[in-house]
């Protein structure tokens, strides 16, 4: 494989993970998470291309490698920062958010990167096929002893992520499976997985781990004579107490057994659940879906949809209620589907979208008028606006401030593009990267917002109603900007979020409200067990203490990020 394609194609990748980690608006504790990743990917980018198996290159090939495996070291440090993170997070019972998923997408390919081009070096240096563990780092020839030390700390360096890796993600059982879900399934990954494990076998094989144990006890032997000779230069000295203190140096010089389970039978258990609940829940989707006994009263009229298109910008969240079709009355709340706006062809030029790398390969698309991105049975398509207003009920919600940061769009699109062709999820998890339903494109599109989620069945879920009603909270990022409801006399209807507010079971608080802000609250029930004495019989003078719950409505005021 040419090296210097090998980093053309790294630098790619980073420079659009740079695009997609901007300063978006999300908590301080996760854009900083976010921060610190976007630096470790920006630093493979300052390496040079010249890469040389030219012996009189090798100084300036091991600064490269020396530079490499550093920064594999701080994607380590981050990563398991990262997964405790997670997993406190797991522990709570909240759902990851689309942030956390893409991120941990972004540290699966950064490794992919790193591991592929340390593999070339610990493949051009390796030791001769005839060389004998003993005879590592035992010549005069201190730069024979560096190439050594390149094939010896590359392989640990891989070796030693793999290690962690296992520890923060692979045996906690809803990150491993999200894992081997973006595995399947990320282009920016599967595309490289055979490379990947090339690299790998070379590494973790058990052969292989044999003898980098017994070439790690020759290291730590020859340890004294490697920092005397190499005294003066902190580079080389920097790197070997880097890989004398690796975690998995320390476990194979004192001899324990690293083992790695793969946990197959627990994940074939789990993976053989969800198969079972999507077919079931697939026939029932596909079977509700066609039932429907009459159209919508926004359809088939080039008025209302010139003038509804004409109130929306490009990456709006659109909402709708089809109270004529079978599924709506099996999915909770208001709304029973959920998309995301593209835009038209000026409206893409107007917000300098038009010439965007994702939407190009669409203009054709869009200037026949598929403009819509949705998630429906059986997968995720482009649709027309004409086909969407098959609907009762429109409301459009949009972040007002969107387009005062490029990055943040750029973002969006990376991350809401890529979902095209994905199939249903029927299992309705947010977690599951590899299928996805109407309302998770918007989680996953606008990975920065926190929204609410609710367990079914044990698994994070997101509802349209879910997606809309944040636009009702306090500080909420997104807000409501159209709302219109289809009448059976053929008339279109202007709406305002007192009724969307209504619609979506919230109320009015007018203590909070003001002229021109009102604040809304949702209601619900809260009961409580209450002591009462009650006669043992009629008659009866004795009596006896039961405990009886008392039900009353309450009202919860939401504020985005408390």
């Amino acid at each position: 494989m040419n090296f210097t394609r090998l980093w053309n194609s790294i630098a790619v990748l980073v420079f659009l993970v740079a695009l997609a980690n901007g300063f978006g608006q999300v908590h301080a504790q996760e854009r900083n998470s976010s921060l610190r990743l976007f630096e470790l990917h920006k630093q493979i980018i300052n390496h040079k291309q010249n890469f040389s198996v030219d012996p009189n290159r090798f100084d300036n090939n091991f600064k490269i490698f020396n530079g490499l495996v550093h920064e594999l070291g701080q994607l380590k440090e981050y990563m398991h920062s990262f997964a405790l993170e997670l997993q406190d997070q797991i522990q709570r019972g909240d759902a990851l958010d689309g942030i956390q998923l893409d991120n941990i997408s972004k540290v699966l390919e950064n490794f992919v990167n790193y591991t592929i081009a340390i593999g070339h070096y610990t493949q051009v240096y390796a030791p001769g096929k005839n060389k004998q563990i003993e005879e590592l780092f035992n010549t005069l020839d201190n730069k024979k002893d560096l190439k050594d030390m390149v094939w010896l700390t590359g392989h640990l360096a891989i070796f030693d992520f793999v290690y962690q890796a296992h520890s923060d993600f692979y045996s906690i059982g809803i990150l491993r499976r999200v894992l081997k879900d973006i595995i399947l399934t990320d282009s920016r990954i599967t595309k490289r997985v055979q490379d990947l494990a090339d690299v790998l076998q070379k590494t973790m094989s058990m052969t292989n781990r044999m003898t980098l144990e017994l070439a790690v006890k020759q290291f730590v032997k020859k340890q004294s004579i490697l920092d005397n000779d190499h005294k003066d230069d902190q580079e080389i000295t920097s790197i070997i107490k880097e890989t004398i203190n690796l975690p998995s140096t320390k476990e194979m010089v004192a001899g324990r057994s690293i083992v790695f389970n793969d946990h197959h039978a627990i994940d074939n258990f789990i993976v053989g659940t969800n198969n079972v609940m999507n077919i079931l829940s697939g026939y029932f989707g596909n079977a509700a879906g066609a039932i429907r006994w009459r159209s919508g009263r926004l359809y088939n009229d080039p008025a209302k949809h010139k003038l509804i298109e004409s109130r929306m910008r490009p990456l709006d969240i659109i909402s709708e209620r089809t109270p004529f079709a079978l599924t709506d009355f099996f999915i909770p709340g208001n709304f029973g589907h959920i998309a995301l706006w593209l835009g038209s062809e000026e409206q893409l030029k107007e917000f300098g979208l038009w010439e965007h790398p994702l939407i190009v390969p669409h203009h054709d698309a869009i200037r026949n008028g598929i403009r819509i991105l949705e998630a429906v049975r059986p997968r995720t398509r482009l649709a027309s606006l004409e086909d969407f207003l098959n609907i009762d009920e429109l409301a459009v919600m949009r972040q007002e401030n969107l387009f005062e940061n490029k990055v943040l769009v750029d973002q969006i699109l990376n991350r809401a593009m890529p979902q095209l062709g994905k199939d249903y999820d029927f299992n309705f998890d947010v977690t599951t990267v590899s299928k996805i339903v109407c309302s998770e494109l918007i989680y996953h599109a606008y990975a920065e917002i926190k929204w609410p989620t609710s367990y079914i069945f044990g698994r994070a879920t997101i509802s349209p109603d879910q997606v809309a009603e944040l636009a009702l909270w306090d500080n909420s990022p997104i807000a409501m900007s159209t709302y219109v409801l289809g009448l059976k006399n053929g008339e279109m209807k202007e709406l305002n979020v007192f009724d969307f507010a209504k619609n979506l079971g919230y109320v009015v608080n007018k203590e909070l409200s003001s002229e021109g802000s009102p604040k809304f609250d949702k209601p619900y029930t809260k009961c409580r067990m209450v002591e009462k004495f009650k006669r043992v019989r009629v008659g009866s003078r004795r009596q006896e203490r039961v405990q009886i719950k008392v039900c009353e409505t309450a009202y919860k005021h939401y504020v985005y990020g408390e």
